[in-house]
């Protein structure tokens, strides 16, 4: 997505999903379900609050749910990339998080091993990460040739520039809970879309 889309000038409001980077293989996002942000929506992203709209799917693989969540931080677009591709970022923004861990490595293609655990609840499973720096995305899903205790995951990272000196991150995902576990999707749906919000806590760049 180049420097003309939406997400870089946001007084035009959103692209689709699939404009946003977020598809991938096998895997997509329906395009024209999302909206121009609201005027409520770019008050909250001024103010540097984070703006969550829920997303639910269906196909023949079954039910899936995630979100799309937006917020402005402080720092630019080269600040925040160079921070999101370092494992100890992910710590921070996903959360309940134990362990992420590198377990095969290229310049464009990453795999990243990540276990959970709340109480009794643990959940592992491994996620491809391509990464186009030039276009500010990270395109991440679910590696079926690890472990996993998820039916399947897939999502992306975006960050483009707000204003001089603010970047705006984008956050889109789906998942489909394992089988026997669907009470847990709102919850965990909730909690991962924060990503955004927990990136703030982080040491401003």
């Amino acid at each position: 997505m180049g420097s003309s889309t939406a997400l870089s000038r946001p007084n035009r409001g959103t692209p689709s999903l699939s404009e946003a980077g977020g598809a991938a293989p096998k895997r997509g996002f329906a395009p024209g379900v999302i909206k121009p942000f609201s005027e409520g929506e770019l008050m909250r992203l001024r103010k540097g609050q984070l703006v969550r709209r829920w997303l639910k799917q269906s196909s023949t693989e079954g039910r899936a749910v995630g979100a799309l969540s937006y917020q402005v931080l402080e720092g630019t677009p080269r600040d925040w990339l160079s921070q999101l591709v370092e494992l100890d970022t992910l710590s921070v923004a996903l959360p309940k998080v134990k362990l992420v861990e590198e377990v095969y490595g290229s310049p464009t293609e990453r795999h990243i091993r990540i276990l959970h655990q709340s109480g009794p609840f643990r959940g592992e499973y491994t996620v491809l990460m391509n990464w186009n720096l030039s276009q500010g995305i990270a395109r991440f899903w679910m590696h079926p040739g690890y472990h996993a205790d998820i039916q399947d995951l897939w999502g992306f990272f975006r960050v483009s520039e707000w204003e001089a000196g603010r970047s705006l991150i984008s956050f889109g995902f789906f998942f489909r809970a394992p089988a026997g576990l669907g009470f847990l999707e709102n919850s965990v749906r909730r909690s991962v879309s924060k990503a955004p919000q927990r990136l703030k806590s982080r040491r401003s760049p």
